[in-house]
């Protein structure tokens, strides 16, 4: 049978592609940027109006996002030809839920760096981008317990752990500010660097079972 588009490794890697881009972004914003501190702001800062490689870093975003985006799909594809139906609803939810965030990210930057610097109580902006958080979180959990239907129990059990980290990370991240711990930041880059890893594992548990 002659190798389908989504059966390509190269394909499927391009998912831990996008999620090494995510995880190292805040290493080269501090490299680079030497005004941001990770500890303290949150990485929306690095793509905020105002900022001073705002375009470079939403093109970074946006190519990580979309190349990620292409591994779901192959995912998907490779869950349909197995006729795993359950399996294939999750990663259609997940996929349009993690699209929702790329757009997100790209078309909803921060005003300005002082409004992640300054407390100005909950904006739209943190209630949507909440919302989306949480329909991810849930989409990582069904995608883990779909796959668990198939035997698939090593990436059940990883997706379903990246869930619950995913959740309390950004949870952290909204109360350490209460507290008064300058915290946001690292709360917020583990986060980015859990989801980053979610994706790098579907990436590399299907590019294990290429042809």
């Amino acid at each position: 049978m002659q190798q389908q588009w989504w059966q390509n490794k190269i394909i499927l890697a391009l998912g831990s592609l996008g999620a090494v881009i995510f995880i190292l972004e805040s290493v080269v914003a501090t490299l680079i940027w030497p005004t941001y501190q990770m500890g303290q702001q949150p990485l929306a800062i690095l793509t905020a109006s105002d900022a001073l490689y705002a375009t470079g870093f939403k093109g970074v975003e946006l190519i990580a996002g979309l190349v990620i985006t292409v591994t779901l799909v192959a995912i998907w594809c490779y869950a349909r030809y197995e006729k795993q139906s359950q399996f294939v609803m999750a990663l259609q939810q997940l996929l349009l839920v993690w699209l929702v965030q790329v757009v997100l990210w790209f078309v909803w930057p921060l005003d300005s760096i002082a409004q992640a610097t300054l407390s100005q109580g909950i904006t739209p902006r943190d209630v949507v981008f909440g919302l989306a958080t949480g329909l991810l979180t849930i989409t990582i959990w069904r995608a883990g317990t779909a796959a668990g239907t198939f035997n698939m129990l090593s990436l059940t059990n990883g997706l379903h752990l990246f869930a619950i980290l995913l959740l309390m990370f950004h949870v952290l991240e909204f109360m350490v500010p209460l507290f008064g711990w300058p915290l946001a930041g690292f709360f917020d880059v583990l986060a980015m660097d859990i989801l980053a890893g979610t994706m790098g594992l579907l990436s590399w548990y299907f590019m294990r079972l290429a042809e």
